[in-house]
């Protein structure tokens, strides 16, 4: 499987250097590890989305220093604003705006796998080209492997992880993120309340909204319960 992965990568090495996007988990350590074996160029970019665990962020900046930051063009309460709706997992327009960023000309190398949900069960496609606002070209070289098998290359390895696991936490996505249970996003809140609070900032901004254009009758904090229990 190792050398699969590594003869993926370095088979659609082209001329340009691939963008291989780094989330700091466990993935995503597995598979820039696989990048670097590969022997092939490659910028590592991590999207930063304000709503990262201060503990994955710094994980990353001594871990990882070669790794790029890149700071979203718009803030969040801006955008969620003008879309009128808090995200959810049936909108999840924040994940387009914050994390879905590529550049153009050149292949994204990414660590999704099928195991992670059904849509992604069902994409038998290592490369792939997304069509989009502008086409962009994927690659996944790990799509296949399950979560022991990473967690198997990372000891074999002995590469870092964010200390969060080890605190018993599974993903280390967005605190607040649409597509958790209502417990999960109320534990981040917990551990993390000043998170909590621009969410509740956000909420609020897009609740007036809808309140002055006459589409919602409810409270504040009835919108607030509705968006935080799913």
């Amino acid at each position: 499987m190792i050398q699969t992965a590594i003869n993926l990568i370095q088979s659609y090495a082209g001329t340009h250097p691939y963008h291989v996007g780094f989330s700091g988990g466990k993935d995503s350590v597995v598979v820039l590890d696989l990048v670097q074996r590969a022997g092939v160029p490659f910028e590592a970019v991590y999207n930063v989305t304000t709503f990262d665990p201060p503990e994955l962020v710094r994980f990353i900046k001594e871990t990882y220093p070669e790794v790029r930051f890149w700071l979203p063009a718009e803030r969040f309460e801006d955008f969620a604003q003008k879309q009128g709706i808090m995200p959810t997992r049936f909108r999840r327009y924040c994940c387009r705006v914050l994390k879905e960023r590529h550049v153009s000309g050149r292949t994204t190398i990414t660590g999704i796998r099928a195991e992670e949900s059904p849509r992604r069960k069902n994409n038998h496609k290592e490369y792939e080209a997304r069509h989009g606002t502008k086409m962009q070209m994927m690659l996944h070289p790990i799509l296949q492997w399950a979560s022991d098998e990473i967690w198997e290359y990372i000891r074999v390895r002995n590469l870092p992880t964010c200390s969060l696991y080890r605190e018993g936490m599974h993903r280390l996505g967005c605190v607040g993120c649409p597509i958790t249970t209502p417990r999960q996003r109320i534990a981040g809140f917990c551990k993390w309340p000043h998170i909590e609070a621009r969410w509740k900032r956000i909420s609020k901004t897009v609740w007036q909204k809808r309140v002055s254009a006459g589409k919602t009758q409810e409270t504040e904090e009835h919108f607030w319960q509705w968006w935080i229990t799913n």
